[in-house]
């Protein structure tokens, strides 16, 4: 699946409204990104939000509960000396969502420079033109923005 940028700009304003030592749950989320669409016809489906989701937990944006579903027993888990060797050893289904916590840190230094439309847009234009989406290059390209922003506003 690629990464749908446009998503993961709404899955963190979504999720930095949840308050403080709130969560939500996966369907609860789903439900309240999609509110604005009919139940028929949803911006998102389930499949593109939990890997979205995943895609910034794993970028450091996202704090969430996974529910790690494993196919082979785990009787003999105590011979892997990491989690990582351990999952490459031992076949699991996908992770999925649980429970959406809270933005890092990182989330929230990240949002920050993609909030506004005109930030985002012009984040979004750079990127198309530099030919990459990834997440560590919208964070480079947004805070560039920003800083080029910041350069303007004080004559520099």
């Amino acid at each position: 699946m690629q990464l749908n940028v446009d998503c993961i700009r709404d899955i963190l304003i979504i999720v930095e409204s949840i308050g403080y030592e709130e969560c939500l749950s996966f369907n609860d989320f789903y439900n309240k990104i999609n509110q604005s669409k009919e139940k028929n016809n949803p911006q998102y489906k389930k499949d593109e939000l939990q890997y979205h989701c995943l895609k910034l937990y794993e970028a450091g944006y996202l704090d969430l509960v996974l529910n790690r579903q494993l196919t082979e027993p785990i009787e003999d888990s105590f011979k892997f000396k990491t989690d990582l060797e351990y999952r490459k050893n031992v076949l699991c289904e996908p992770d999925k969502v649980s429970y959406i916590k809270d933005l890092t840190y990182n989330g929230h230094k990240f949002l920050s420079n993609i909030r506004e439309n005109n930030n985002w847009n012009k984040t979004k234009k750079i990127a198309k033109s530099v030919g990459s989406y990834s997440l560590d290059v919208l964070g480079q390209i947004a805070s560039s923005v920003i800083t080029s922003l910041i350069q303007a506003n004080i004559g520099l």
